[in-house]
């Protein structure tokens, strides 16, 4: 199994998952014509696509969603609340429930879980292959011992690092209302935060960490790489740490099976 992001952030969010003959889209953040040249970049045709993978219903994260379900054929995931946000019908999308896991081609099998966000009904995606687990873990806006505990089984981590909280008080652009929404409890997670998830889900078979969704505003790419890092030597093992800010092309990336590198 490997994966690309397209983008993270919320100018856009977009990655791409594949093993064998499955190619999965996680979210529809930017638009049709970028995912469809971002996608042959990477060697791939939308007509690969064999889902498409939707978290919740912000428009960083679906506004290409219409136009790619059209050129594709395919009926989207996404859970029955973001659905009826969104206006869809019942044979507009496929059906998702928190838990209930999903096994695609190939031998892929999907666990959406419920992220704490301010969504009608959010979710985000663990995928495995046998050994290899692959989570994403954004837009979130707090810890729980639920999350902690989806994230455990990672072998690879997508793991929101959004903002640092000096920058993000200091910034006299931000409201404070808008403040108050990035930091409450369902928003999104400081670098801070973030290094306390690694150091609690960190473990030997944890390969590949990628801080992802920074604010362009509010965070510079030096501090959830330094804090993780941080984090992961004093929980006790060292994954490889990478930074995916909103303007990085993050390419694609082998998932390894807990264990091996």
């Amino acid at each position: 199994m490997r994966f690309a992001i397209m983008a993270s952030g919320s100018q856009g969010n977009a990655a791409l998952v594949e093993h064998g003959n499955t190619l999965l889209l996680v979210d529809c953040g930017l638009s049709c014509r970028l995912l469809c040249s971002y996608m042959e970049i990477l060697g791939v045709d939308p007509s690969d696509l064999t889902g498409i993978l939707i978290t919740h219903e912000h428009r960083d994260h679906i506004v290409g969603l219409k136009a790619m379900a059209q050129r594709t054929g395919l009926r989207p995931y996404m859970t029955r609340g973001t659905a009826h946000h969104l206006d869809l019908y019942n044979g507009d999308f496929q059906a998702i429930n928190a838990d209930d896991e999903i096994k695609l081609g190939d031998g892929m099998r999907m666990l959406p879980y419920t992220i704490p966000h301010d969504a009608r009904e959010p979710v985000h995606y663990q995928l495995a292959v046998d050994g290899a687990v692959l989570s994403f873990a954004t837009d979130i806006g707090h810890s729980t011992g639920y999350l902690i505990d989806v994230l455990k089984r990672s072998s690879a981590l997508v793991l929101e690092s959004n903002y640092d909280d000096v920058m993000l008080e200091g910034n006299p652009r931000y409201p404070p209302s808008l403040k108050s929404r990035i930091r409450g409890g369902f928003g999104h997670l400081s670098n801070d935060e973030a290094a306390e998830v690694l150091a609690e889900v960190n473990h030997a078979g944890l390969g590949l960490v990628v801080a992802a969704h920074l604010s362009e505003n509010n965070n510079h790419p030096e501090l959830p790489e330094l804090l993780l890092s941080e984090a992961a030597e004093r929980s006790g093992h060292m994954p490889t740490i990478e930074v995916c800010p909103q303007d990085t092309f993050f390419p694609w990336v082998e998932v390894a099976p807990a264990g091996r590198t």
